[in-house]
């Protein structure tokens, strides 16, 4: 993709559980929305064999992009929450093996909060193979100079608690003084 705001991603006509998602999108919308099916067809478009070449060069988690799609909840990847942060850290530094100016679209994409003071980068997720269902919500704050990056887990029994992801996470950063 050479713009995230702009190359439109095409709707495969199935409609999927976030209402949102059931439209073209762009990169920037399909990462906000979660749109899990344009990355699961994005995903089987490059294949197997370059998605684990990435992953491997990413140091991301078991680098194993094989199995049922989509591959990163229902297929063999494994990461845990330790190297997600050490993904993202590398991300945030500009350590990452593509260019600076991809890193720094994604950067722009995943703000979901920001004041004078503060911004807040994140990216939720959710599983629903395990029972209960896995909730998940990875970022970090960048605040003063200072950068904290989190990881957090949560089991997810019905739909509404999806939104308890985002108010646990600020309420451990407002307790650590992450946020204000």
């Amino acid at each position: 993709m050479k713009d995230a705001h702009k190359d439109v991603l095409s709707w495969n006509g199935v409609e999927w559980i976030v209402p949102a998602c059931n439209a073209d999108q762009t990169l920037a919308t399909a990462l906000t929305r979660s749109c899990m099916p344009i990355f699961a067809d994005l995903g089987k478009r490059i294949g197997d064999t370059r998605l684990n070449a990435s992953l491997s060069a990413f140091g991301y988690g078991n680098h194993d992009a094989s199995g049922a799609y989509p591959y990163w909840i229902q297929g063999n990847l494994r990461v845990s929450a330790l190297q997600q942060i050490d993904f993202l850290d590398r991300l945030r530094r500009d350590a990452l093996p593509v260019s600076p100016a991809h890193m720094q679209a994604v950067r722009d994409i995943l703000i979901i909060e920001q004041d004078n003071d503060y911004v807040l980068r994140a990216k939720t997720g959710w599983a629903d193979s395990p029972d209960p269902d896995v909730g998940w919500i990875i970022g970090w704050v960048e605040r003063g100079g200072n950068a904290y990056l989190f990881a957090l887990n949560i089991d997810i029994a019905e739909r509404a608690h999806a939104d308890a992801r985002l108010k646990i996470a600020k309420a451990v950063l407002k307790d650590l003084g992450a946020l204000p």
